[in-house]
């Protein structure tokens, strides 16, 4: 039995690194005393010309491929469905995944069809995505092997038609589910939306996205990680206990550089884990290495104050490297973070 199935798109991400002197950030006045909100920034370099890359590099990418990859690295087994195109893109994509010994039975290379491709501009440990995604008649493989938990996350538009038979396979098999929705997961119904996260055991969301799932505010898909002014715990643990009422069994929420959050349904206890002060060189995969490591641990039988700890460590070895991948820790890796940051502990709030 494999422990974990990651379902969702996967592509190839392209990191551009440029001069300071060939990319400016442009932001509107702000008032006096106020900080400026990056949503609203631009990034201008020059037009028509030909601009020098300084450094550049790619990897194979997607949320739940993110995840099924660092799962593997931690000891555990996955596999992931995924469609990718019949081209040299959706073949690197497999062999990567191969040498990650994560599972590509349910890799599907689609005839005359393209892999999905992202382009990374980053600028001051940021990054600002284009992005191609091919259009697909999105589905499940007939037969999928018994698995502990599925893991489901973005995937593009159609996706919506795996469901039913998810939800079968769910109930026929008794898997949990992990759901970390994607901008595609986020606009449908709020009926249906309901209806998964009444079935999932760990919800995975950053803060801006728990507020929208909430009805606390509006997300901003064009800027989905437009910054929420209350940084308080106690707006976190409303948003929380919210949440909660819809039926997750455990909910995750993380705020960027401002740390992580957690919370179970059995315990009614919000706890918080301050992010480890480390150079951020590229932000890429974050929260999917996060979502990674506290599952694994949640997996290993460790309750939520470790899970976080695992998370974290895994997102901060992430983020100091270039692509979603690079940082994934292993587990020998892992005992070595956990060991060197003893005392880096979680609050209850």
């Amino acid at each position: 039995m494999l422990d974990i199935i990651g379902i969702g798109d996967t592509s190839l991400d392209t990191f551009l690194f440029l001069s300071s002197n060939d990319i400016k950030l442009v932001c509107p006045p702000k008032k006096d005393g106020e900080k400026n909100n990056d949503a609203n920034c631009l990034i201008c370099v020059s037009f028509a010309n030909k601009i020098p890359v300084r450094k550049t590099t790619a990897t194979i990418g997607g949320n739940s491929c993110n995840v099924a990859v660092g799962a593997a690295r931690l000891g555990l087994k996955s596999a992931l469905v995924t469609q990718v195109g019949d081209d040299e893109i959706g073949h690197k994509i497999k062999n990567t995944l191969k040498k990650e010994k994560v599972k590509i039975n349910f890799v599907v290379n689609e005839k005359n069809k393209n892999s999905n491709h992202t382009l990374a501009l980053n600028h001051d440990g940021e990054r600002t995505l284009f992005v191609f995604h091919e259009k697909r008649i999105f589905q499940l493989p007939p037969k999928m092997p018994k698995t502990k938990w599925i893991y489901l996350s973005s995937m593009g538009k159609g996706w919506i038609k795996i469901l039913p038979r998810l939800f079968y396979y769910l109930d026929k098999t008794k898997a949990k589910l992990a759901y970390n929705p994607g901008t595609f997961q986020l606009k449908i119904p709020r009926a249906l939306q309901k209806k998964i996260i009444k079935r999932t055991e760990i919800l995975f969301l950053n803060k801006e996205e728990a507020a929208f799932l909430s009805g606390k505010r509006k997300l901003h898909f064009r800027h989905p990680h437009h910054p929420i002014k209350d940084k308080s715990a106690r707006f976190v643990l409303e948003l929380s206990e919210n949440l909660n009422s819809l039926g997750p069994k455990i909910i995750v929420i993380t705020d960027g550089q401002n740390g992580s959050y957690s919370f179970s349904s059995s315990e009614k206890t919000l706890y918080y884990l301050p992010p480890l002060n480390t150079k951020r060189l590229e932000t890429t995969g974050a929260g999917d290495s996060y979502a990674a490591g506290f599952w694994a641990a949640t997996e290993k039988g460790l309750g939520l104050p470790e899970a976080m700890r695992w998370g974290s460590f895994n997102a901060t070895s992430v983020v100091s490297k270039i692509g979603p991948q690079t940082g994934l820790l292993t587990l020998a890796e892992m005992k070595k973070w956990l060991k060197k940051y003893s005392r880096f502990r979680v609050k209850k709030i």
